[in-house]
Order: structure tokens, then C-alpha cells, then sequence
């Protein structure tokens, strides 16, 4: 679990988000803190592309957010053999 949060300069109103978006959440980007993520957000009209900046709060999230984003490939990697 993790805290997207938009980098500055982009809001739900700015992307034309309303509310009614699927989101698919990409791989993280980053050598570490602070991370960034692409999302595509598919609305029943358009689907929008951006980049949040991932929120690490507490140095505990930060060791568990690494630890998942790397077990993630792997197991994504796996589905896909």
C-alpha cells in the first residue's frame, strides 16, 4: 500500500479525472525515495496518462514499499512465462 500524490502542477481537474477512471498503476521509477509511478486512469470517454510522485511516510513504509516493488516484478515476470 502506498500514497499517490500529483506532482506539482496536475490535479484530478487538470487531467480531466472525474471520478469514474479504472486505474492501472505501472512499475515504480526511482533509486529510492522519493519514487515516481505512471498511471493510466480509463474513463468511459478517454483514457488519461500521468506520473504521481509515490509518498513514503514513515521509514518503516519506506523498507516495505522496496522490498514489494521488487517482489512485484518478480511476480509479474512470473505471470507472464
Amino acid at each position: 500500500m502506498f500514497s499517490p500524490q500529483f506532482i506539482e502542477g496536475d490535479s484530478a481537474e487538470s487531467l480531466g479525472l472525474d471520478g469514474h477512471e479504472a486505474f492501472t498503476i505501472g512499475e515504480f521509477a526511482g533509486n529510492g525515495p522519493p519514487y515516481t509511478v505512471g498511471v493510466s486512469a480509463q474513463g468511459p470517454k478517454r483514457t488519461t496518462f500521468f506520473t504521481c510522485r509515490v509518498r513514503i511516510d514513515t521509514p518503516k513504509k519506506s523498507s516495505t514499499t522496496a522490498t514489494a516493488a521488487s517482489c512485484n516484478k518478480y511476480v509479474v515476470r512470473q505471470l507472464a512465462a
